[in-house]
C-alpha cells in the first residue's frame, strides 16, 4: 500500500476509531463491531496501563509517541513533569486535533508532527512509545523504526498471535469491515518471541513482557528501568 493511501486510510479512520475505542461511544455500530471491540475496554486499558508504566520515568524527559492520534496518551500523563511531549501520526486530521487539544489542556509543552516515524527527521527524545503502531508496520518498516530508536528506552505494544475466541472475532471483524477491500494493509498478529529477537538484533536488551487479561491478546514490551 502506497504511503498516500495509508495517510488517507488513517485520516478517514483514526478519529472515529478513537471515539469508539477510547470514549466508548458505540452508538450506531453493528453488533459484530460492538462484540469485537467490547466497548474498547482492552484498548482503554492499554492506554492507562502504559501511562502508569511511563509516568515514573518522565520527569525532565522528552517522550516521543508514535501513532499518537489526537494525543490521548499525553493527556493521561498530564502533570507528570515531562520536559516535552512529541507526537507523530500519519493522519493530518489527528495531528490537527492533537494540537488544538494540547493547547487547551496540556500542562507540558507538546509538539505534533504529521508523517511516518520511519521517514521523518526525528527530534531529540529520551523515551519512545507506540501503542498499536507495530501492528501496522511491515517487516521492513519495523526494522527501519527499530534502527531509528536504537539506544532509547521504549514502551511498545503488539497484538500477540493466539488461538482465542477474541482474536478470531477480531480477525473476522477486520475482514468484514475493510480487510476484504485492502488485504495489503491490515493489522498483523505477531509471535512475541520473534519481536523480541528482532529488537535484540537492533541492540536492545533487558526487554520485559507484560501480559494482562485486561489487554485481551495485546502485549506490552518495554526496556524501562525497574522502579
Amino acid at each position: 500500500m502506497q504511503t498516500q493511501d495509508k495517510v488517507q486510510f488513517w485520516n478517514n479512520k483514526i478519529l472515529g476509531w478513537e471515539q469508539t475505542r477510547y470514549a466508548g461511544n458505540t452508538e450506531g455500530e453493528a453488533v459484530l463491531e460492538k462484540l469485537v471491540k467490547g466497548g474498547g475496554g482492552s484498548v482503554r486499558n492499554r492506554l492507562h496501563i502504559a501511562a502508569d508504566l511511563l509516568r515514573p520515568h518522565l520527569r525532565g524527559k522528552t517522550l516521543l509517541d508514535v501513532g499518537c492520534g489526537s494525543g490521548l496518551l499525553f493527556h493521561c500523563l498530564a502533570g507528570c513533569g515531562a520536559a516535552r511531549f512529541i507526537g507523530i501520526d500519519l493522519a493530518p486530521a489527528a495531528v490537527e486535533k492533537a494540537r488544538t487539544l494540547a493547547a487547551q489542556t496540556l500542562l507540558e509543552p507538546a509538539t505534533f508532527l504529521s508523517g511516518s516515524a520511519c521517514d521523518l527527521s526525528l527530534p531529540d527524545f529520551d523515551i519512545v512509545s507506540g501503542l498499536g503502531v507495530l501492528d501496522w508496520f511491515s517487516d521492513d518498516e519495523m526494522d527501519r523504526f527499530f534502527t531509528r530508536i536504537r539506544g532509547k528506552r521504549f514502551l511498545l505494544s503488539i497484538s500477540e498471535r493466539r488461538r482465542s475466541v477474541s482474536q478470531f472475532l477480531h480477525r473476522f471483524y477486520v475482514f468484514i469491515a475493510y480487510g476484504w477491500r485492502i488485504r495489503a494493509y491490515t493489522p498483523r498478529y505477531d509471535d512475541t518471541a520473534s519481536i523480541i529477537t528482532r529488537l535484540e538484533a537492533h541492540g536492545f536488551a533487558n526487554i520485559q513482557v507484560i501480559r494482562d487479561r485486561r489487554l485481551s491478546f495485546g502485549v506490552l514490551l518495554h526496556n524501562l528501568p525497574r522502579t
